[in-house]
């Protein structure tokens, strides 16, 4: 925390952001967009299965005023929802790839919470 403090009160750290990203500067750092929080999908029961349609896809999102950034989401621009389900529910995930090119699932945490 004080090598921030320091790095920041000389004014290295904006040398050392923007010399790793060309783009950022110190005044677009304090504007940039927040990540928005995943929406909540119960799914469908469908003969006694929790059902997940999930939909990869392109998008596109401002993470800095005024720059569009290429994107890939599940049902929308970023990301993905967020999947609740029930202890001992059976579960189908039906994944649609609309990238038109081969990709890998990963970063998926199942918690149960009820």
């Amino acid at each position: 925390m004080l090598a921030l403090f320091i790095l920041g009160r000389f004014g290295l750290l904006e040398r050392i952001i923007t010399a790793r990203n060309p783009s950022t500067n110190k005044d677009n750092l304090i504007t940039a967009q927040v990540l928005p929080i995943p929406v909540l999908e119960t799914g469908e029961m469908i003969d006694g299965q929790r059902v997940f349609d999930l939909k990869l896809q392109h998008g596109s999102m401002a993470y800095v005023t005024g720059k569009q950034t290429p994107t890939f989401g599940y049902n929308g621009q970023i990301l993905g929802p967020t999947l609740v389900m029930n202890k001992g529910d059976d579960v189908v995930l039906n994944v649609t790839n609309n990238l038109g090119e081969a990709t890998t699932t990963h970063g998926m945490v199942c918690i149960c919470l009820r």
